[in-house]
């Protein structure tokens, strides 16, 4: 029999901490070395998944502290995460982990309930970003999909720059840039689902690479022309879709700035003409999802498994730029209603955040 809560066995700690929520297994971890090398050893996802908001504690690029507002909970509670001695630029999230930027450049993935990290090498000569941080957004992509957060093989992203494309596998040395197909083209976003990554240009037409170790671009989807080039555009992928598959591939397109304003976006599937012509056709129907679009893009969630969330809706941040108010806004597809929630936190770019899943498909 353990003497000492610490000395309790690695394996009962793991199954002990799979029968906590999201909230109290941050707390786990750092009671204790033995505690936190349980936790990344025998973890175990949560047994309800929850909803986060990720809000850089300052506006300067590095940062060594993030609060996490607990959305699942209303707002009403807040989680903290430092990394002593670490100054990072948050990117976004991907699967439960963090994506940051380093001082040189480099990328790490950081869990923050496990404190477990994976760090990939900065870009070669060449790869140059602006003052804001190399990359515009950072995704995991998996050639297995896993429940728990183990080291995923290969990150891809997307730069400052929105012109080019890499990824990189854990442990390799360099970067491999992946091209457009067909015409120089300016990306918006990338998602990926089940060994494939998909990247939309400015004319809506899509992009997919893999499977792994993503070489060469599969095919390009020629998409009939979107108008309105200059919209922000973001896509998502359902889960359970087949990988490289056109099927369940949402993009939402529109105007989502910083004012207070009607509803100017609209959420389209990609779908095929009688013709077999691939176009985007404007949708309310969103198969028991809810959107949620964020500073590093767009998130499609079960409500099934997340019950604060309404099937067919939108959520979205804004802040109005004359206070700095922060606003909640979700809007309902099938009706075009929009209900807002002023926020208690001001002047920050949040991103949405899954602690964990344990479904191995939202990313």
């Amino acid at each position: 029999m353990a003497a000492e809560w610490s000395e309790l066995p690695p394996s009962l700690l793991g199954y002990i901490a799979g029968k906590l929520s999201a909230a109290d297994q941050t707390r786990m971890a750092p009671v204790c070395k033995s505690w936190r090398s349980a936790m990344e050893s025998f973890y175990r996802p949560p047994a309800a998944p929850s909803l986060w908001l990720l809000l850089p504690l300052s506006t300067t690029l590095y940062d060594e502290r993030c609060d996490f507002p607990s959305f699942s909970e209303n707002f009403s509670r807040s989680y903290s995460f430092s990394f002593a001695g670490t100054r990072l630029s948050v990117v976004g999230s991907s699967r439960g982990w963090l994506m940051v930027e380093g001082e040189a450049g480099a990328l790490h993935s950081i869990h923050p309930i496990t404190r477990r990290t994976v760090s990939f090498p900065s870009p070669r000569r060449g790869f140059i970003g602006s003052s804001r941080g190399l990359y515009w957004k950072a995704i995991f992509v998996h050639t297995e999909e896993e429940a728990r957060p183990s080291p995923p093989p290969a990150v891809a992203v997307l730069r400052d720059t929105l012109s080019s494309l890499a990824v990189i596998a854990a442990g390799d040395e360099d970067w491999t840039e992946l091209s457009a197909l067909g015409r120089r083209a300016q990306f918006f976003d990338i998602a990926y689902r089940a060994g494939y990554l998909y990247a939309i240009d400015d004319l809506g037409f899509l992009h997919v690479y893999g499977p792994p170790p993503f070489s060469a671009a599969a095919k390009l989807i020629k998409v009939s022309p979107t108008t309105h080039h200059s919209w922000v555009k973001s896509i998502a992928c359902l889960p359970g879709g087949r990988g490289g598959g056109e099927e369940g591939v949402l993009l939402l397109r529109g105007n989502v700035g910083t004012r207070r304003r009607r509803k100017s976006f609209e959420v389209l599937r990609l779908v095929r003409s009688p013709r077999g012509q691939a176009q985007w056709a404007k949708t309310k129907n969103l198969d028991g999802h809810a959107l949620l679009l964020g500073h590093d893009g767009l998130v499609a969630l079960p409500v099934a498994k997340f019950a604060e969330l309404k099937a067919d809706c939108v959520y979205r941040i804004n802040s109005i730029a004359r206070t700095g108010e922060m606003i909640l806004t979700v809007t309902d597809l099938a009706t075009s209603k929009a209900t807002r929630q002023n926020l208690s936190f001001s002047n920050c770019s949040p991103y949405w955040f899954v602690p964990n899943n344990g479904n191995g498909q939202i990313c």
